[in-house]
Formats: C-alpha cells, sequence, structure tokens
C-alpha cells in the first residue's frame, strides 16, 4: 500500500513541472527599443542571441527572439502556455528599422493546422 502511494505521489511531482525556452522579454527592455537608434548589438545584450536570423537580397537582417513557458494542468486538460516572439528588423548598419512583439499569455497547445 505504501509503494503505490509513493508511487502515485512521484507520478503527480512529475506532472507538476513547468517547462520554459527561450528568455521573457520585460516591458522595461522593449521601451528602450527605438527605430533608427537600438543597433543589433545592444539588443544582443539585451536578449541574448536570436532563436533564428535570416535576412533579404538588400542586406537587412531580421531577428526573432522566441520565448515559451508552460505549466501542467491542474484542473482541465489543456496547459497554461506562454509564448512570445519578437521579430526586429535591422538596416544594412545593423540599426534597427523596426519590431513587433507577439505575447499570447495563455495560448494553450494547439495541434495540427
Amino acid at each position: 500500500m505504501h509503494r503505490i502511494f509513493l508511487i502515485l505521489l512521484l507520478l503527480v511531482g512529475l506532472t507538476a513541472c513547468a517547462v520554459s525556452s527561450g528568455r521573457e522579454m520585460m516591458p522595461d527592455e522593449l521601451s528602450r527599443l527605438v527605430a533608427g537608434q537600438t543597433t543589433k548589438a545592444e539588443m544582443l545584450a539585451m536578449f541574448g542571441t536570436p532563436t533564428t536570423q535570416g535576412f533579404d537580397a538588400n542586406g537587412k537582417t531580421t531577428a526573432y527572439w522566441t520565448y515559451v513557458h508552460s505549466k501542467p494542468p491542474v484542473w482541465t486538460w489543456t496547459p497554461e502556455t506562454r509564448t512570445q516572439t519578437l521579430s526586429a528588423l535591422f538596416d544594412e548598419k545593423d540599426v534597427l528599422e523596426r519590431y513587433i512583439l507577439s505575447d499570447n499569455p495563455d495560448a494553450g497547445l494547439r495541434y495540427g493546422k
């Protein structure tokens, strides 16, 4: 009987772990981003290495920083998930042209589509 209780306790403990990837982007950091002034080096210092980046034919770079944090479900079957994606476009001199933040505080998991 005690063995079954310990196994159940262990299983409940394992399912209660939250999972994160990337780094959360805070409002005070985002407020420091200024198009035409902020450099790519400054953004790297703030947010670290981008999750992914690419470039276009004109030599402009786009960098993407992604943060995902998921907690297991407590009373529902859907985990609580927060997803942030910061997309930044830099000119040929690595100066920020524009950026956009997609912030979904409770995205849940979506399968397919």
